[in-house]
């Protein structure tokens, strides 16, 4: 057990594998509205506390007899709008094209924020 909690910790404690899984993460804590920056550090000293008794007893007392009033279950039934995605997208398009495009979509979004932004865009 002992080995296993070793391993879990250290998986946590690895470095980011690139600036796109480290801002991910980053920006994941921000959606989430946590903004605890040192999570996966915070987790894996958690994990020292955690004896294997405590986690058989979780386990036993949540998912393995549990009784009704301490289960609980999620079932989800996904509704489909009958409209289909378009794959539909143009192969080749003009770069002037593109460029008109990705305007229209900047100027559409400062609109929505009500050009209260955070930075220049150049």
């Amino acid at each position: 057990f002992a080995e296993q909690v070793a391993s879990l910790a250290k998986n946590k404690l690895q470095m980011f594998n690139s600036l796109a899984e480290e801002s991910s993460s980053y920006w994941s804590e921000i959606t989430a509205g946590r903004y605890d920056w040192e999570v996966y550090r915070n987790e894996a000293l958690e994990l020292r506390g955690i004896k294997q008794e405590n986690a058989v007893a979780a386990y036993e007392k949540w998912l393995l007899s549990g009784t009704e009033s301490n289960r609980r279950r999620l079932a989800m039934h996904i509704i489909g709008s009958g409209v289909p995605v378009s794959l539909d997208r143009p192969k080749n398009v003009s770069l002037d094209v593109a460029k008109a495009e990705v305007d229209k979509k900047v100027a559409a979004y400062h609109e929505l924020c009500n050009q209260e932004t955070w930075g220049v865009i150049y």
